[in-house]
């Protein structure tokens, strides 16, 4: 049997696990963003297709009380800070400045 300390840290790796899912899409939908045809439908649909499992995972998550989605809501944002850590370093834009379609 798990103890109460045992739980929260699995939801918190649970977190982890649905941020990694979210900013891994997004970040995947950001380069892919340029040259594709249809901007609007790709960003709806990784809109959608990130954000549905999302919520899912939180709402299990929630289902075993408000402390276990809390931990889950901290590895999400923890995971969202070390890729911004890790990302945030490399400069993947050829650009500085305006946009270039201006």
């Amino acid at each position: 049997m798990l103890s109460h300390t045992e739980h929260i840290i699995i939801a918190l790796g649970a977190g982890m696990g649905i941020g990694l899912f979210y900013f891994a899409g997004l970040w995947r939908t950001v380069r892919l963003l340029c040259g594709h045809p249809r901007p609007f439908r790709l960003l709806a649909l990784s809109y959608a297709g990130r954000l549905l499992p999302a919520m899912g995972g939180f709402y299990l998550l929630l289902s075993d009380g408000w402390l276990y989605l809390a931990a889950a809501l901290a590895g999400f944002i923890l995971v969202r800070t070390a890729l911004m850590k890790i990302l945030g370093k490399f400069s993947f834009l050829p650009w500085k400045g305006a946009a270039v379609w201006k």
